[in-house]
């Protein structure tokens, strides 16, 4: 017997993978709707019929996600891995979030140039 879908059931990435090769929106919850605009940019929508979500949803560019780690092995630091994470080695994952580091600053001190004008 398949479970009643509850108010707070979170979207996951199947269910966004069916919605995306279906376009079929009627097994998703108000809920997974909203998530699903909010995951494009939109703010939720409150208040409103599922009919409103479902148009709503069915306006949007659906995005695939590409996620080449969904065939790959992927652990921790510590498993198995001999240190590697994803196809990284912890150099290289120090590196990575060394560089995001420093783009989060640059970004910052745009931000503040930005609100003097």
């Amino acid at each position: 017997m398949k479970k009643r879908p509850s108010k707070k059931d979170k979207l996951w990435l199947d269910d966004y993978l069916h919605l995306l090769h279906s376009r079929q929106t009627l097994h998703l919850t108000i809920n997974q709707l909203n998530q699903v605009i909010r995951i494009h940019g939109f703010k939720k929508i409150h208040h409103a019929p599922k009919k409103v979500l479902v148009e709503a949803v069915e306006s949007l560019d659906l995005v695939d996600v590409p996620r080449s780690t969904l065939r790959d092995n992927v652990s921790t630091f510590g498993g198995g891995t001999g240190g590697r994470v994803g196809g990284f080695g912890r150099a290289q994952m120090a590196r990575v979030l060394r560089n995001l580091r420093r783009e989060n600053q640059f970004l910052r001190r745009q931000e503040r140039v930005v609100c003097f004008f």
